[in-house]
């Protein structure tokens, strides 16, 4: 995988087939229909090192919202795969103040914003092909996002 990750990461893949597709139909003249339903942001969290490497001079917080969940018992739906164990009720300020500062959490955020940025780039791509192409103004563009598991 190293060296050719520009060529085979999934989000650029996806989009550079898309932008193919769109030229292809173009060029023939015929009306199209074009989805690109891009995996990211979402495990494993890989990256190319450029997008990995982008945020790690940030310190990421834990929500104050997801920490306050939490505290309901039982915890709101995100938070119940934690057991009362694992996470007293009445600890879950210490518990979040450790994780917030813990590998984890930080290298999970600093590559799922990489990731963020990543589709940022690759959407631009695309929307500059349509420009390039002359078709930007008739085109219907739009987007879902599903990132669900954010948690503010």
């Amino acid at each position: 995988f190293h060296g050719v990750e520009a060529e085979h990461f999934t989000t650029d893949f996806l989009i550079n087939c898309g932008i193919e597709f769109v030229q292809d139909a173009t060029n023939d003249n015929v009306p199209f229909l074009l989805v690109i339903s891009v995996p990211d942001p979402h495990g494993p969290n890989e990256n190319r090192p450029e997008y990995r490497d982008m945020f790690d001079h940030l310190f990421f917080q834990y929500p104050e919202p997801a920490q306050r969940n939490m505290k309901y018992d039982p915890p709101t739906p995100g938070f119940n795969f934690l057991s009362k164990e694992t996470v007293l009720v009445l600890g879950v300020d210490a518990w979040a103040d450790q994780y917030e500062h813990g590998r984890f959490w930080q290298t999970h955020m600093r590559q799922y914003y990489g990731m963020v940025k990543c589709i940022d780039d690759n959407v631009g791509k695309l929307m500059k092909s349509l420009q390039e192409l002359g078709i930007d103004d008739d085109t219907l563009q739009g987007s879902i996002d599903g990132t669900w598991q954010v948690e503010q």
